[in-house]
C-alpha cells in the first residue's frame, strides 16, 4: 500500500509446521521497502513468543499474529456500537493529557480488571490503565451508575456513584445504590461547541444543589496528579453544566 501500517496477522506459511519447499518471499511480494528487513524471520519460535509477543502455537500454522491485533481485539470488544467519546486525561494523546474515552447507553469503558478498589467508600476518579473496576460503569434501570467488584477478601461488592461530593477528596465516591446512589439522566447538552455535532450532558437528577451545577464532569486531579502526574487519574464530580469538562458528544 506504500503506507507505514502493519498487519495484524502475517502469513508466513514458510513457517508452519511440515511446510516445504515454501519460500520466504513469496512471487507477488514486493521487495525493496523503505523500512528495512524482516526482522525476526529467522529466529526460533519461542525467541519471537517471548521477545516480540507473537505466539508460538498460531506461528506453527503459518501465521505471525502480532500484537496490535490483540489491541484491536480489546477495543473492538469493549469500545460497543453507538459509543460515544467523553473528555478523559491519558498520557500519550496527541492533543496533550486530555484525551477521550467511551460511553456507551450501558457502560464505560474506562479500564478493566478486579481488585478491591470498586466498592463503598473509595474515590472515584478514571485511571487510563488503573486495571481496576471501579473504571467500568453499568447505567442501570434507577439511572445510577453501578460499579461491581471485589473486598479484599474476594468477596462480591456492588456500589454506585454517589449523590455528593466527599468532603476530603472533593469528588464523587462510591456509596450503598439505595440511600445515597445518584441518579443520573442523560440529556441533549444546552452548551453547544458547534450546530453540527449534538452534545450530551449526564446531569445528576437527586441532587441537593442548583440543576445547572449538578452535570457529571472529569477534570485533572488537583496539584497536576500528584507524584504521577497526569497519569494520576481524573477526579469525577458534578459541576457547572456551563463547563466543556461537562460536555460529551
Amino acid at each position: 500500500m506504500g503506507n507505514v501500517c502493519d498487519a495484524p496477522l502475517i502469513a508466513v506459511p514458510h513457517r508452519a509446521k511440515g511446510a516445504v519447499s515454501i519460500p520466504s518471499q513469496l512471487n507477488f511480494e514486493k521487495v525493496g521497502h523503505p523500512f528495512g528487513p524482516v526482522i525476526g524471520d529467522f529466529k526460533a519460535p519461542f525467541v519471537l513468543q517471548y521477545d516480540y509477543g507473537i505466539p508460538e502455537k498460531y506461528l506453527d500454522l503459518g501465521i505471525a499474529v502480532q500484537p496490535m491485533y490483540f489491541y484491536m481485539g480489546h477495543i473492538s470488544r469493549h469500545v460497543r456500537p453507538g459509543a460515544r467519546p467523553v473528555h478523559a486525561i491519558v498520557g500519550n494523546s496527541p492533543v496533550g493529557v486530555e484525551g477521550k474515552t467511551f460511553m456507551s447507553v450501558d457502560q464505560a469503558t474506562l479500564g478493566g480488571g478486579l481488585n478491591d478498589l470498586a466498592r463503598i467508600g473509595i474515590e472515584v476518579t478514571t485511571w487510563p490503565c488503573e486495571g481496576s473496576t471501579r473504571q467500568y460503569w453499568k447505567y442501570n434501570e434507577a439511572g445510577q451508575f453501578q460499579v461491581f467488584g471485589q473486598d479484599w477478601l474476594g468477596n462480591p461488592t456492588t456500589s454506585c456513584l454517589s449523590i455528593n461530593t466527599d468532603q476530603y477528596f472533593g469528588g464523587l465516591t462510591l456509596e450503598d445504590c439505595d440511600a445515597n446512589g445518584g441518579m443520573f439522566a442523560i440529556k441533549p447538552s444546552q452548551n453547544q461547541v458547534n450546530s453540527t455535532v449534538q452534545y450530551s450532558q449526564i446531569v445528576l437528577q437527586n441532587s441537593l444543589s442548583d440543576p445547572a451545577h449538578s452535570c457529571l464532569m472529569i477534570q485533572p486531579l488537583p496539584g497536576n496528579g500528584g507524584a504521577l502526574g497526569p497519569l494520576g487519574g481524573a477526579q469525577v464530580l458534578t459541576g457547572n453544566c456551563n463547563s466543556l469538562s461537562a460536555v460529551s458528544f
